[in-house]
This record gives C-alpha cells, sequence and structure tokens, in this order.
C-alpha cells in the first residue's frame, strides 16, 4: 500500500490529490478523506488521479460512496487527470457515465456560477 492524500484549500471548491496505488488496505481511508473533503466544500470537489499508479475496485467502491454523498449534499464531484488504468476500473465496472470529468485539475468555470 502507497497511497498520499492532499487537499487544497476549500471554499466553494475543494481538490483532492491523490498520488500512489489505490487497493483494499488504503481504499476505506481514501473515502473518509473525500468524504471530509466534500463536506468543506461549498460547492464542488475535484478528484486529481494525476499521480495515481493503480487502483482497484475498492478504490472504485470509495468514488462512488463519494460521487453518492455528493449528489446527497447536493454539489458536484469531477474527476480530473485520470489515467487510462484508472479509467479502465471505471469502465471494467459500468461506471464510465457515472463521473463528470475536467481535463485537468482545475476547475471547470461552471462550478463557479
Amino acid at each position: 500500500m502507497n497511497l498520499s492524500l492532499r487537499t487544497g484549500p476549500a471554499e466553494r471548491v475543494a481538490v483532492v490529490h491523490i498520488g500512489g496505488e489505490i487497493d483494499i488496505a488504503c481504499a476505506d481511508g481514501m473515502r473518509d478523506h473525500l468524504m471530509a473533503a466534500l463536506r468543506a466544500a461549498e460547492d464542488a470537489l475535484v478528484v486529481d488521479f494525476a499521480g495515481v499508479e493503480f487502483m482497484d475496485c475498492s478504490g472504485l467502491r470509495a468514488l462512488v460512496a463519494a460521487r453518492a454523498r455528493a449528489e446527497f449534499l447536493r454539489k458536484r464531484l469531477y474527476l480530473a487527470s485520470v489515467p487510462e488504468r484508472v479509467q479502465r476500473i471505471i469502465r471494467l465496472g459500468g461506471l464510465d457515465g457515472a463521473f463528470a470529468y475536467c481535463n485537468e485539475a482545475a476547475v471547470p468555470d461552471h462550478v463557479l456560477s
């Protein structure tokens, strides 16, 4: 297990930068971190996957939980800089249409309007 989580300053939008490997040993910790970031953000959470080397289905389960919490809180959840290896897990889970994406860890303009 090798996972690093860092959250940028949260006002209207929080950005969580994830690095390393997301597997069963750390997925619950990632989920808890995402939930805390959602609570702190006023409008949206951007999850930056640029540093992710590996993710299994337990990481996908954590993302689904964060998506459900975002909907409950009426906030938006975006995935950014998602490497192909993570996109593959999302597709295999049948969830490729379930998430909104942005090309980089910059906040989409329409989030702030």
